[in-house]
């Protein structure tokens, strides 16, 4: 399925410039740093205490179709890192390593880093606005779909126990609990994004540009919330080159 959203794209990129060699076209490739998270959680789900921002890499290419020197649509495909660091105090047992007397959670101070790496499709409605004869400012937002290519998790802790006195120690070790769970994980994911950006005329056809990027997922990443739910979201800081085609036609960055 994975492949054949990818093979979409890719024609869809083929057609778009068929269609548009004679109109207005730029084509768009950048790449930075992004700082992923994941909300979610309730003060009263023992699985969820505090979550926190990390960082990843995040890069891709687009193809940009102008409507106007101001209004233009692109369509994108990019690797993202998500994740994000989570405390918490309670780790619901494995069922495979339930044992008579074990309750429903262990207890520890727990804290896990989730690696997600996601390929996103955005499709953006842009925006610009003169600055000078050098540099223009704009800004986009809309829809993303999102496809999971892998995920890892590290759990570090202290002493495990079976309750939540931390009385009872545990003869389960964390080791048994790294991966548990993340086979559960969707494969797909929906959301918004956005991002601001300020160009720089190096000629008649190319730019280069620094962009402010948030993209948010409507859907959890587990497949059950009987634990909890979580959302990822990023926010990122890329550089990027652009090259317009059409030389006399005057880009969204440059009139």
């Amino acid at each position: 399925m994975k492949k054949n959203l990818i093979l979409i794209f890719i024609t869809g990129l083929f057609f778009l410039g068929n269609d548009l060699c004679g109109q207005k076209l730029t084509l768009g490739a950048k790449g930075g740093v992004s700082f992923p998270g994941l909300s979610g959680g309730t003060a009263n789900n023992p699985t969820y205490d505090s979550n926190s921002l990390k960082t990843g890499g995040e890069f891709g290419m687009y193809g940009e179709y102008h409507v106007s020197a101001k209004l233009s649509f692109s369509l994108g495909i990019e690797y993202s890192s998500q994740g994000g660091l989570n405390k918490f105090q309670a780790y619901p047992t494995p069922a495979s390593l339930v044992q008579t007397g074990i309750g429903q959670y262990l207890y520890s101070d727990f804290k896990s880093d989730m690696n997600l790496n996601y390929l996103l499709f955005p499709l953006l409605v842009r925006e610009s606005w003169h600055i000078n004869r050098k540099f223009r400012f704009y800004a986009g937002a809309g829809p993303f779909l999102g496809l999971l290519l892998n995920a890892n998790r590290t759990i570090s802790s202290g002493s495990i126990y079976e309750d939540q006195g931390k009385t009872i120690p545990s003869v389960i070790p964390l080791g048994s609990l790294e991966n548990t769970g993340i086979q559960k994980l969707n494969a797909y994911d929906v959301g918004i994004n956005g991002l601001f950006g300020l160009s720089c005329k190096l000629n008649k056809k190319e730019v280069l540009f620094i962009e402010i990027g948030a993209n948010y997922a409507f859907l959890p990443i587990q497949q059950s919330s009987v634990n909890g739910a979580s959302r990822p979201y990023s926010e990122s800081i890329t550089v990027g080159y652009a090259f317009t085609f059409k030389e006399h036609y005057k880009n969204r960055y440059h009139r």
